[in-house]
């Protein structure tokens, strides 16, 4: 069995429970430092091209923000590529094509095959060029399934920064050490993760792989109860509506909002297309932070006592993180699906459909 398919194997516990896992020491010392005297050499030779952040608007223009300190070759760049002469980092994106993979990923219940996958190999000159928080696509946008990376960086220390932060939410961030031979897999459309400022270089391979059928998500969501049922029962039933994979990453967005808006800073130089990124992340965030204030609302959950309309978000977000979490380890605990992973989980719905339409709108 290849290596890959070996992490991958080791790592489905983890995805299935947290929507990520961390495997060491699954490619050898001695294919790790091919992998980066490949990648020093390619950056040497002038053949990496600058890393950039898209941002979408919704007129559906695109701003382009470059990160400093950040640099990369892709696979889907087969020019460049061939250039760039790899073999181990070659080898490495060809185990991706082995059907002990596609075994291996059996083990994710409900998923299709692979289409293909693709490949970056990346340099950070340590200046302290970083990530900001995203995750890697959408359900339905480009069949991104599982987002991989292989750490390069030998003898790391914490000081030289570059760390993975990944938010596995509701539950608490999790810092991950870029340390040499280390192999980080989560899932590309669900886990929200940031990497921290790097002071000093740092190197990896980033790998995605692409699921062969579009990923749906079902309308369907728990039933939350009516405004006869006690409070705390209506509280945990909006909860389980909240985690629901349709809805997360847009509950997380709001509780995580100033650092997100601190991560995009931190990424990117100050410029106008910056500026207007910012602007962006707080309407979403507004929007977001009103269409669960309406939510809360129609199942009887008000709260008059919010200063005013800009801090709504911020107030929902401080409330109901902690239930959030209590949800979510209860049913974890109880033996019932996390959701990591499959985006067309949920339960029959016997929501109305007005009131279901209003949460699809803005989420």
């Amino acid at each position: 069995m290849v290596p890959l398919a070996v992490a991958v194997e080791r790592a489905l516990p983890g995805l299935r429970r947290r929507g990520y896992s961390v495997v060491d020491g699954a490619f050898g010392e001695e294919f790790c430092r091919r992998c980066l005297g490949e990648l020093r050499g390619a950056q040497r030779r002038g053949l990496l091209s600058p890393n950039a952040t898209h941002f979408v608007r919704r007129s559906g223009t695109v701003d382009v923000l470059r990160k400093h300190g950040i640099s990369e070759v892709s696979s889907a760049d087969p020019e460049t590529w061939r250039q760039c002469r790899f073999q181990a980092i070659q080898d490495f994106a060809d185990m991706s094509d082995s059907s002990d993979l596609l075994s291996a990923l059996q083990g994710l219940a409900g998923r299709p095959g692979l289409a293909f996958t693709t490949v970056k190999a990346q340099a950070n000159d340590g200046t302290g060029g970083c990530y900001p928080l995203h995750c890697d696509s959408e359900p339905g946008v480009d069949g991104k399934l599982l987002t991989g990376i292989l750490y390069l960086n030998e003898d790391w220390a914490p000081s030289h920064g570059g760390q993975l932060v990944l938010h596995p939410f509701p539950s608490k961030p999790t810092s991950v050490e870029p340390i040499f031979g280390r192999l980080v897999l989560f899932f590309s459309t669900q886990m929200l993760h940031r990497v921290l400022p790097a002071w000093r270089p740092r190197f990896c391979l980033n790998l995605w792989m692409y699921s062969s059928a579009p990923q749906t998500v079902r309308a369907g969501a728990p039933f939350i109860g009516s405004r006869t049922c006690e409070a705390d029962v209506v509280e945990e039933q909006a909860m389980t509506v909240l985690l629901h994979p349709k809805f997360r990453r847009h509950w997380a967005k709001l509780a995580l909002a100033n650092e997100w808006e601190e991560s995009l800073r931190d990424a990117h130089p100050a410029t106008p297309h910056l500026d207007k990124a910012i602007t962006q992340h707080r309407t979403e965030v507004q929007k977001i932070g009103s269409s669960l204030g309406q939510f809360l609302g129609e199942i009887g959950l008000t709260h008059p006592d919010v200063p005013c309309a800009k801090d709504l978000p911020y107030f929902l977000a401080e409330k109901y993180l902690p239930l959030a979490e209590r949800v979510h380890h209860h049913r974890q605990e109880g033996g019932v699906s996390s959701e990591w992973g499959d985006d067309s989980h949920g339960t029959k719905s016997r929501t109305t459909l007005n009131r279901e339409g209003r949460l699809v709108e803005w989420f």
